[in-house]
């Protein structure tokens, strides 16, 4: 009996160790990905394969998030796996961004699949984890390498980007109306085609365009164009200061205050250190912040978001994952200094963030292996020690009734009662 028993806590307890290893989904390292920030959840997808584009393979179907509900450290990040549910072929470079009345829909367009039969557009309800192909009036072109911009009333903005059926850059300026799902223009009046570049909108709904490639040539970084999504029109802006090397594939966020845009990353980038500037809109001056915290190999084809007082910077290439976590943290709510840190602080969780002086590194690939043995080493270690105490029990408890003395008839203690001989009972 006591073998029966030992046999199956032993094996329950391997079943509960290796069934939490696997519930553990680690996402696959990638660059050219999608990523969008939908009620507290980060959505990503997509991309290639961390290596040179041309030998690069698409990623795979994985669809995933990460949550920001709760303060986190981005040294053991939880990812959320969706790949079950995902109705969309393999691709690289395609756009997503978040839409529809309550703007808790993703929409993805565009992309590059491998000879896959790929949707123009897709669309994701993040209440009813479904995947859908909407039926949108009016007709447009399949484009890559380019980014999304929404506004107030929930139409998202494609500027130019880069025609597969063409072969080339288009100055083509197609906006998705996500409530009336419909698709609509905007003016190409003084705009400069391009792919490969950085935008954002900003707080009075002007999107700005920066850098980029047109024609196989990077676009400088001293003029910057703004198009006003109210009045379809374009300017130019001729900035100063310490003005960016030319670049592509970067990323580019608003600041918390909107009244600057922050750069990171891009291909070209001639240092590590000018990997980081910030253009004043006020007067549209170029810098290079004050920053503190252990600084981050440049990237690029990386995605990042504003998520808090944070810009959050997902994957990308040309950073080694064995040393760098997959999601970058820029705390950017003081504007004389910001800071890269490991730990994201939600700003309803009231528990104190933990003290940081060094950034350690994340968990390598082999470290994670040599974690998943320590967990089964140190549960079979239990079980082992819980088992010889078991035993060692068992034993205490045989020799106590085999110890006891049988009172017999002319003992000192018979009384005369009827006995009751112990016989081995197993515990």
């Amino acid at each position: 009996m006591l073998k029966k028993y030992l046999t199956c806590y032993i094996t329950l307890q391997l079943l509960f160790v290796i069934n939490s290893i696997n519930s553990q989904f680690i996402p696959t390292k990638r660059y050219e990905h999608s990523a969008t920030f939908i009620d507290n959840k980060l959505y990503i997808m997509g991309g290639l394969t961390l290596s040179t584009k041309v030998s690069a393979n698409t990623i795979g179907k994985e669809f995933f998030y990460l949550d920001f509900s709760a303060s986190f450290d981005n040294q053991e990040l939880t990812w959320k796996d969706l790949t079950n549910i995902n109705k969309v072929p393999s691709h690289f470079d395609g756009i997503t961004a978040n839409g529809g009345l309550k703007k808790n829909t993703l929409f993805l367009y565009g992309g590059t699949s491998n000879g896959d039969n790929m949707e123009l557009v897709y669309t994701f309800d993040t209440q009813m984890n479904s995947w859908n192909v909407p039926a949108i009036t009016g007709n447009v072109i399949r484009k890559t390498n380019l980014c999304a911009s929404v506004d107030a009333l929930g139409k998202i903005y494609y500027f130019g980007g880069f025609s597969f059926t063409d072969s080339s850059d288009v100055l083509d300026f197609v906006i998705l109306d996500t409530i009336n799902f419909s698709w609509g223009r905007g003016s190409i009046k003084n705009a400069i085609a391009r792919e490969d570049y950085g935008s954002t909108i900003l707080p009075n709904q002007n999107i700005i365009y920066l850098g980029g490639i047109f024609n196989s040539t990077l676009i400088s970084l001293k003029d910057v164009h703004l198009y006003d999504t109210v009045n379809d029109i374009w300017t130019t802006k001729t900035t100063s200061g310490l003005v960016p090397s030319d670049r592509n594939s970067f990323s580019a966020v608003p600041g918390l205050d909107g009244q600057r845009v922050i750069i990171f990353g891009g291909l070209n980038v001639k240092e590590n250190t000018e990997s980081l500037y910030v253009l004043d809109l006020t007067n549209f001056v170029w810098s290079i912040p004050t920053v503190t915290g252990k600084r981050p190999t440049n990237r690029h084809g990386h995605r990042a978001n504003v998520i808090g007082k944070y810009m959050v910077i997902s994957f990308g290439n040309d950073y080694n994952p064995e040393f760098e976590s997959d999601i970058l943290l820029l705390d950017i709510s003081n504007n004389d200094e910001y800071k890269w840190t490991n730990f994201f602080q939600n700003s309803n969780d009231t528990s104190p963030s933990p003290i940081q002086t060094i950034i350690p590194a994340p968990q390598k690939q082999s470290d994670n292996k040599i974690a998943i043995i320590g967990a089964i080493s140190g549960s079979l270690a239990a079980i082992c020690l819980l088992s010889v105490g078991a035993f060692f029990l068992y034993k205490w408890k045989r020799n106590q009734d085999q110890g006891k003395v049988i009172p017999t008839p002319g003992d000192d203690n018979y009384n005369g009662q009827i006995l009751l001989i112990p016989s081995d009972r197993n515990i």
